[in-house]
């Protein structure tokens, strides 16, 4: 009995000794940080406070390690940012990226709550370790188990951009933010509710809980954006979303993207990814959709052009968008073009931080790309992946949908997309269609067959004084042509079009001003 008294009286020795230790741990971790950042009674100095951390971290002070891996990984990412000069003194000797991993993992490897949290974050945006969705979700669910709401906020954030093995799920988000009490978790429900992801657009109580987020810069910049963008009046706060628009135009994208020969009144056809079908001029939109995929965000004027690099079999390409240009080269792979070295800058979606208003993104790839002709005017749809470099997080998902901006009828006339457009909105029953009717110098005429046919394509004044052959008994493929007609030297007046296909005549009338 005298030997388990003395085992007792030993475990519980031990016991205090490392409550004492833990307590003399934090409170020289905390007199160390007070020289880091300064206060009202120590001046700032950055060297000496950093000296007194390390020494407490290598003696396996785990609160010393995680303030250390903590200063380290906020210097890099927020205070080489800032304006303030104390910060920046901190940036000056915290500012290694390996060194915060290190640390962190040291505080982690002794279950020190708030370090997992934040070494999940590393292992989230692939800093210092190799990226791994999987080990950051299993530290934050490790933290939060533990107590730690930021880490409840995390993986709200990872169901909210459907990062690793977690599936996107506004409404987990949304749970997960509900239920932490992490200063970021209200800014990013507010970004929820204004937007309706997982829940009902409710703008009012969106600027509601801005205001009232507290212990962060973003929250005050977004909702100081989000006033000045709808304005203050509470009627326009809770203008609901034009639902009827936002289903139109995603019903006409998808539309253009499912279009084939068998489901629409269109001529579509299929054409081959290859650097012959892919050069040339091509004008349209790069498409911000929301993390579900679902909502169409925000779109981009984007033009590329693209021509063959050489005998390399590679395709060249320019690309301008916001006056910014691109030039490289890319490769295309079963269906996909993957780019080298293709940067873009866009504003940021939500404008939530002072010192970063846009962010960078570095395109990878253009996949599961379409390209199409339909009515005679190539089309390039394709998903785009982007990295956002900015945050070291894959980008959202993104659209891209080109026009060529510069086609080319049977008789080798170059003519506009847009001209193309008006051709084909001024279609009407008439085997023939005729743009512009009446025409001053250029005439399209456009017509479709329906099976391969030997053509003559002729026009001539209505009292035959004049008549001139475009197009004589050649053999034609089915489908839609177009020619261009140079009527700069014709007198004003009535004119007839006439298409013969395999001995039948098509006429139809045209005035020239």
């Amino acid at each position: 009995m005298k030997h388990i008294y003395l085992g007792i009286f030993f475990m519980l020795t031990l016991s205090l000794s490392a409550q004492r230790r833990s307590a003399y741990c934090s409170i020289a971790s905390i007199k160390a940080l007070s020289h880091v950042y300064g206060d009202d009674l120590i001046l700032q100095d950055v060297n000496k406070g950093y000296e007194l951390l390390k020494k407490l971290a290598d003696e396996g002070c785990a609160e010393a390690q995680y303030q250390l891996g903590y200063l380290y990984y906020k210097s890099d990412y927020d205070y080489r940012l800032s304006d303030d000069e104390a910060l920046q003194n901190i940036y000056q000797v915290f500012n290694d990226r390996d060194a915060a991993f290190s640390y962190l993992k040291k505080a982690a490897d002794q279950d020190h709550v708030k370090a997992l949290s934040y070494l999940g974050d590393l292992y989230r945006k692939g800093i210092a370790c190799v990226l791994s969705y999987d080990k950051a979700l299993a530290l934050y669910e490790q933290a939060y188990e533990l107590g730690d709401q930021k880490a409840g906020y995390d993986i709200g954030y990872c169901y909210f951009k459907g990062l690793g093995s977690v599936d996107q799920d506004y409404t987990q988000a949304v749970s997960w933010f509900d239920k932490s009490d992490y200063a970021m978790s209200n800014h990013w429900l507010a970004i929820c509710y204004f937007y309706g992801y997982g829940v009902t657009v409710d703008k009012a109580k969106a600027l509601d809980l801005l205001s009232k987020s507290e212990g962060n810069l973003n929250s005050p910049t977004l909702l100081a954006h989000l006033e000045t963008q709808y304005g203050n009046a509470p009627e326009g706060l809770l203008t609901p979303v034009d639902e009827q628009a936002e289903a139109e135009e995603k019903e006409a994208l998808e539309a253009l993207v499912e279009a084939d020969e068998y489901n629409n009144d269109k001529e579509v056809k299929a054409l081959e990814l290859n650097v012959n079908n892919l050069k040339g001029e091509w004008q349209g939109q790069l498409i911000d959709l929301d993390y579900s995929g679902e909502k169409i965000m925000r779109q981009s004027p984007i033009s590329f052009s693209f021509k063959k690099e050489g005998k390399t079999g590679r395709v060249a390409y320019t690309s301008v968008i916001d006056s910014t240009e691109n030039k490289g080269v890319a490769v295309t792979l079963d269906h996909a073009l993957y780019f080298k070295n293709f940067n873009i800058s866009l504003p940021r979606l939500y404008k939530d931080h002072p010192k970063i208003p846009n962010y960078k993104y570095s395109v990878l790839a253009a996949t599961n790309i379409a390209l199409k002709s339909i009515d005679g005017i190539p089309y390039f749809i394709a998903q785009i992946e982007t990295k956002n470099t900015t945050t070291d997080e894959p980008g959202a998902p993104k659209l891209l949908v080109l026009i060529n901006s510069k086609l080319t009828t049977e008789n080798g006339v170059e003519i506009s997309a847009e001209l193309m457009e008006q051709l084909l909105q001024a279609q009407g029953d008439n085997f023939i269609t005729l743009y512009p009717n009446p025409f001053v110098d250029d005439l399209l005429i456009q017509y479709d067959l329906e099976t391969n046919a030997t053509t003559s394509v002729d026009i001539y004044s209505l009292d035959m004084s004049f008549t001139q052959a475009i197009l004589h008994e050649q053999p034609q493929t089915k489908g839609k042509k177009v020619y261009h007609y140079d009527g700069r030297s014709l007198k004003k007046g009535l004119y007839v079009v006439r298409v013969t296909t395999n001995g039948e005549a098509h006429t139809k009338l045209i005035a020239k001003n």
